[in-house]
């Protein structure tokens, strides 16, 4: 298939051109193998994530068309072959009037233990910075909060929904080691390699499948080290484990541990992941 005919099939249309003239869209360009470290070199400013399938993921915002083409032109003139390019869709939530009601009063009151169990059974120490990723109502994050309180850690809560930002700065208001972030984790002003723990609980099953990577490598950006990822999902609800597992290791993470199990809220699974050791680090050569 020729260059011009590869460009056609990743549906790349004029109504699209015209449309990052207007605004800059984040894109997804997918290519055939994986880069080397000169290549590498070549799409430095943008988030480059080498899949165990052979495949290669370029993404970034483009701020015009020429952009995108001396970025597709990049592409060919490596002599990668080209899979597809799609816009990267921005999820967007805001919970209706009731669904608050119903989480905040079963949070508070039937699910209290359930909540409590849950950050008790992830052995913070009290004195970690804690990432605590969808934070919604804040209702796990307000155990987590006092937990850390205890120590002198942190906790920052994130999650892209204005109206739960609201309720969870509310709620949290007496706690003054809890710090805000409302947007997208690959967008939002968190410093890298910083958290000792980042906590999911019950949000990965809801966003887009084409974002859970970007998702998982921006949480995995922000961890230290030594640092743990822990998730906790609903079991047959969009995301299986193997799944998840699949894209925490696509991201640079490393699964350690997961199981499945049952509560009043129905089955879930738990898996907790770690950084991949890089090569030359003690951890790769021990």
């Amino acid at each position: 298939m020729s260059w011009s005919e590869e460009l056609r099939s990743t549906h790349l249309n004029e109504s699209t051109l015209m449309e990052i003239d207007q605004n800059p869209i984040h894109y997804q360009i997918c290519i055939k193998g994986h880069l080397d470290e000169r290549r590498m070199r070549w799409f430095e400013g943008l988030e480059v994530m080498q899949l165990p399938n052979g495949k290669t993921i370029i993404s970034g915002s483009m701020m015009d068309q020429s952009a995108l083409h001396g970025l597709l032109n990049r592409i060919r003139d490596l002599g990668m072959e080209l899979i597809s390019v799609q816009p990267e869709t921005r999820s967007t939530y805001e919970p209706a009037p009731l669904e608050i009601k119903i989480t905040l009063a079963l949070g508070l009151t039937l699910l209290r233990p359930y909540y409590h169990r849950f950050v008790r059974e992830l052995h913070l120490r009290g004195d970690e910075r804690v990432l605590d990723f969808g934070s919604g109502s804040g209702i796990c994050s307000r155990h987590i909060a006092a937990r850390l309180k205890q120590g002198g850690g942190q906790l920052a809560c994130v999650d892209i929904s204005h109206d739960w930002m609201k309720i969870v700065q509310r709620a949290l208001r007496h706690y003054d080691n809890v710090s805000y972030h409302l947007g997208h984790i690959t967008e939002i002003d968190l410093p890298d390699s910083a958290f000792d723990t980042v906590v999911i609980h019950f949000v990965l099953h809801d966003i887009p499948e084409n974002e859970r990577l970007c998702v998982l490598h921006g949480l995995a950006r922000r961890l230290k080290p030594e640092g743990r990822l822990i998730v906790r999902e609903p079991e047959g609800q969009g995301l299986m484990l193997e799944e998840l597992n699949l894209l925490a290791v696509a991201a640079g993470l490393q699964p350690v541990e997961s199981s499945l199990r049952k509560f009043v809220i129905g089955p879930v699974f738990d898996a907790s992941f770690t950084l991949q050791p890089h090569e030359g680090s003690d951890l790769s050569q021990g």
